[in-house]
């Protein structure tokens, strides 16, 4: 595939926006389009039979399990010679004392909307979901193991950063209350990479959303100009060539407009 910008008009004389230019010089070359291999690999992700009887709850027991081995390395460095105690054992004894949980954050959320508010024709429900943020000020983080669960709590907390399912190790005390002040937090770190090939020249996936091609208000310009700047026909002769390098591109969700129900 060829990148061609528009065919050439002659102008003469003043210079013009690049950025917003529609054609391109007599002498420019065709810049070719470059490609890459590529390998379909979703093959495991394909639902084969729909199925009910999976719950979360699983997953997020499995996925500890594998993380909590590297976690407890990274704990080890970071905080050598703290003890590390399963949630289910921290009791009154162990209050105000300087201790470890592992497990897995689950992120209490008041205007996150429930699934069973859509079965019951919640009048609020598309409210709910039309709303931009589901986050508050007041939404509570809680860890979660293999035995128990405990709500979390303290300045060190940092919980507009944090959401569900991420497996984390917390240093801090519990309080009379029950809670725990978390002090300090460790991550699992990052895993070793699969050693990959270098490639010779810059090579790029571009990624696009929020298409909403069935909806009746799309305004179609935004994505005619994603298309004339993926094609080449936009932009200067550096962003063109740019262009000439995006080998895939992945509509990352937001191809149609959601259903909206009338509730009326």
């Amino acid at each position: 595939m060829e990148v061609e910008g528009p065919q050439t008009l002659d102008r003469k004389g003043g210079g013009f926006d690049e950025l917003m230019r529609d054609q391109m010089d007599a002498d420019d070359p065709k810049l070719p389009r470059a490609s890459a291999s590529y390998v379909n690999k979703d093959e495991p992700f394909h639902i084969q039979q729909r199925t009910y009887e999976r719950q979360y709850a699983q997953l997020y027991y499995a996925r500890l399990s594998m993380m909590r081995p590297p976690l407890e390395e990274q704990v080890a460095r970071k905080w050598p010679g703290v003890e590390v105690l399963p949630i289910l054992n921290f009791g009154i004894e162990h209050e105000g004392k300087d201790l470890v949980a592992i497990g897995t954050l689950y992120k209490d959320m008041k205007l996150r909307p429930s699934i069973l508010d859509e079965y019951i024709k919640d009048r609020g429900m598309s409210t709910a979901l039309n709303a931009t943020s589901f986050c508050a000020d007041d939404d509570k983080m809680i860890l979660e193991d293999e035995g128990a669960r405990m709500a979390l709590a303290g300045a060190a907390l940092p919980v507009q950063q944090l959401v569900t399912g991420i497996v984390v190790a917390v240093r801090g005390a519990t309080d009379a209350s029950g809670s725990f002040f978390v002090s300090d937090m460790c991550y699992p770190g990052m895993p070793d990479q699969v050693p990959r090939p270098l490639i010779e020249e810059d090579k790029y996936v571009a990624f696009i959303s929020g298409i909403k091609l069935s909806s009746k208000k799309r305004d179609l310009i935004q994505l005619q100009m994603a298309l004339d700047m993926l094609a080449g026909n936009l932009g200067s002769k550096e962003e063109q060539h740019l262009a000439s390098r995006v080998v895939r591109l992945v509509v990352a969700g937001g191809g149609v407009r959601a259903f909206e129900k009338n509730t009326q």
